[in-house]
């Protein structure tokens, strides 16, 4: 949710930098007399600033969600993957002892459990 916040409050800075660019570019073609453009352009590049760093949380925001993904994704598989060990591995040990059987051992289908286990 935080992120989301990040991203819209970047969003306004950026469409406020494009309104204060179309306020000036209209300004510029309709002179006036006292208009002091060292403080205007001043003001300009201070909002220029702060609008590349918005862009850069947009950017960064859209990244960043990327690679949190792609860990979600990576672990789940990891997950998937121990579960899949344990249930093999928890066969395995039931074939080698199955419960008021005799000792009769399958050596072989012990070994295809534990090497489908081991991956």
């Amino acid at each position: 949710m935080e992120g989301n916040s990040k991203l819209i409050a970047a969003g306004v800075i950026v469409a406020i930098y494009f309104i204060v660019a179309g306020v000036l570019l209209y300004e510029l073609y309709q002179p006036r007399q006292g208009v002091d453009w060292d403080h205007v352009l001043t003001i300009f590049n201070a909002i220029g600033a702060v609008a590349t760093a918005a862009a850069g949380v947009l950017l960064g925001v859209q990244i960043q969600q990327g690679h949190v993904d792609a860990a979600k994704r990576a672990e789940e598989a990891k997950a998937a993957d121990v579960t899949r060990k344990d249930v093999a591995l928890r066969q395995a040990l039931e074939q080698l002892d199955p419960p008021g059987a005799a000792a009769s051992i399958d050596s072989s289908a012990i070994r295809r459990t534990l090497q489908q286990a081991i991956g």
